[in-house]
């Protein structure tokens, strides 16, 4: 799994734990015992990851000072 793909799942859903496979972004396990989060669609990761991008460029001048 990338490292976007693994922020943006970290982002909507915080302390919950998921396996995935190495050469792909798919989620194999999710664990979601006792957090009550559910596995996020395809459609709200990516719409995560564009916001944590659009984040980061904001961003741009405060990491450049």
């Amino acid at each position: 799994m990338d490292r976007k793909t693994t922020e943006a799942i970290k982002s909507l859903a915080p302390n919950v734990c998921f396996s995935s496979k190495q050469d792909s972004n798919e989620i194999v396990k999710w664990d979601i015992e006792n957090s009550g989060i559910k596995e996020p669609t395809k459609a709200e990761i990516n719409a995560e990851i564009k916001k944590l991008e659009e984040e980061y460029k904001a961003n741009e001048y405060q990491r450049s000072r």
